[in-house]
């Protein structure tokens, strides 16, 4: 007779998680029992074990429990460079096929936003950055999305610390109007690059954000000025749906 290797406390901590992760917001004790119909005493020492672990946190005012980033750090580890292309491929494609302007997944590598993936326009006439090169933060829409929203375990790179090179006569070269335009991205949920990189190219960018919005990957669709911002209200629309749905399907929303 085969043995069972079945331990329950094991089951019920996941359970505990998966409902974390669905309900989408904090807990209550006895919201945790009623929904998993695990008994309050093993909910209790499941959830101060997960808190000694740093993967929940309670609130003190009230009581309630919710989850903590490491476990999205723990994701950000298991999930290499080449599932997180294989995840994502399916919505580039879609905006490829959307706007049929050239589409590009980055993520922030040793300091730099480097491309992972760019699916080409089929347009004749056409912008593409390189896969594996690196975009310059003050000047690129994905570079300013993750000045906007530091990934999670990273304080960010200080305004102060980027080098503001000039590549064209839109590059913004100010501390403090780089300042301005990082609140703005925070607060639109975007960032553009207006030919700021390189003249008649523009480009918009989201980022891919986990439950405590911070960057994991950012979304761009990048184009001639005048069809990028023709379309503009449909890209930043589309590119934010996209993002959401790379998150759903990362499980770090």
């Amino acid at each position: 007779m085969a043995r069972t290797y079945w331990v329950p406390m094991v089951a019920n901590a996941i359970r505990i998680i998966e409902l974390f992760f669905s309900a989408g917001r904090d807990l209550s004790l006895q919201e945790i029992h009623a929904q998993t119909s695990v008994a309050k005493t093993s909910v209790l020492r499941i959830l101060s074990t997960l808190e000694k672990l740093g993967y929940v946190h309670k609130v003190p005012e009230t009581g309630r429990f919710y989850l903590g980033s490491k476990l999205v750090r723990a994701a950000r580890r298991v999930v290499p460079s080449t599932d997180l292309v294989r995840i994502a491929r399916p919505e580039l494609e879609k905006l490829r096929d959307q706007f049929d302007e050239t589409v590009n997944l980055g993520a922030l590598q040793n300091g730099d936003v480097v491309y992972l993936e760019i699916l080409e326009s089929r347009q004749s006439f056409r912008m593409a950055a390189d896969i594996g090169s690196a975009a310059p933060l003050h000047s690129t829409a994905v570079g300013k999305c993750v000045l906007a929203f530091p990934p999670d375990g990273q304080d960010g790179t200080p305004i102060k610390q980027i080098k503001l090179t000039r590549f064209t006569r839109n590059t913004i070269t100010s501390r403090l109007a780089l300042t301005k335009t990082i609140s703005r991205v925070r607060a639109q949920g975007y960032a553009t690059d207006l030919e700021e990189n390189e003249l008649g190219a523009s480009c918009i960018g989201v980022p891919v954000l986990d439950m405590n919005f911070r960057t994991f990957a950012v979304l761009s669709v990048s184009g001639p000025s005048a069809r990028i911002r023709k379309n503009r209200n449909q890209i930043v629309k589309a590119l934010k749906e996209k993002a959401s749905a790379i998150a759903d399907r990362l499980g770090i929303a």
